[in-house]
C-alpha cells in the first residue's frame, strides 16, 4: 500500500510540475472571470435597486391619483407619465401598472357615479329661484361626471402601456 501512495505523490507532483509555468496565466484567467462576475453583480445590483426606486415613485404617483383633490391627482398622472418615460421598467412592469390602472379607472368613475347620486344635478334650462329676499340665483354648479380628467388621463395611460408593451 505504501508504493501505491508513493506512486501517486510521485505522478502528481510530476503533473504539478508540468502545470508550473502556466500558473501566472491561470492566475490572471481567474482573477479575470472574478472581475467579470464582480461586475455582472454590480449591475444587476444598480439595476434592481434602481427599479425597486423606481416602484417606490410609481406607488406615490399612484397614491397622488388616488387623491381627493384635483391638483394631487393631476400630479400623480404627470408623475406617473414621467416614469412611462424612463426604461427602467419591464413586461411584467407594464402588466401590473395596466392592472392597477384598470382599478383606478373603475375606482374613479364609482366615485364620480356616487358623488351623482348624492347630489342631483341641476335641471336643464331652469330659471333662477327667487328667494324671500327677493334675490335670484342660480343652480349650483354641476357635478363632475365619471368622465373626468382624471378618468381621461387614466385612459391615456392605459394606451400607453399598451403602447409600450407592443415594443
Amino acid at each position: 500500500m505504501g508504493d501505491w501512495l508513493r506512486d501517486t505523490a510521485d505522478g502528481l507532483a510530476h503533473w504539478l510540475g508540468l502545470a508550473e509555468p502556466f500558473a501566472p496565466y491561470v492566475t490572471a484567467t481567474v482573477a479575470a472571470v472574478a472581475a467579470a462576475i464582480a461586475l455582472l453583480t454590480l449591475r444587476h445590483r444598480i439595476r434592481a435597486d434602481s427599479r425597486a426606486e423606481w416602484w417606490t415613485r410609481a406607488e406615490y404617483a399612484l397614491d397622488l391619483i388616488r387623491e381627493e383633490n384635483k391638483v394631487g391627482r393631476n400630479t400623480g398622472m404627470v408623475l406617473l407619465y414621467g416614469l412611462l418615460d424612463d426604461e427602467r421598467w419591464d413586461a411584467a412592469d407594464v402588466v401590473t401598472l395596466g392592472k392597477a390602472n384598470q382599478v383606478l379607472i373603475n375606482e374613479i368613475t364609482a366615485r364620480a357615479r356616487r358623488a351623482s347620486e348624492t347630489s342631483p344635478a341641476p335641471s336643464v334650462g331652469s330659471a333662477p329661484t327667487a328667494t324671500p329676499q327677493g334675490d335670484a340665483h342660480d343652480d349650483p354648479a354641476p357635478r363632475p361626471r365619471p368622465t373626468s380628467a382624471v378618468t381621461a388621463g387614466a385612459r391615456r395611460l392605459e394606451d400607453t402601456l399598451r403602447r409600450r408593451w407592443q415594443r
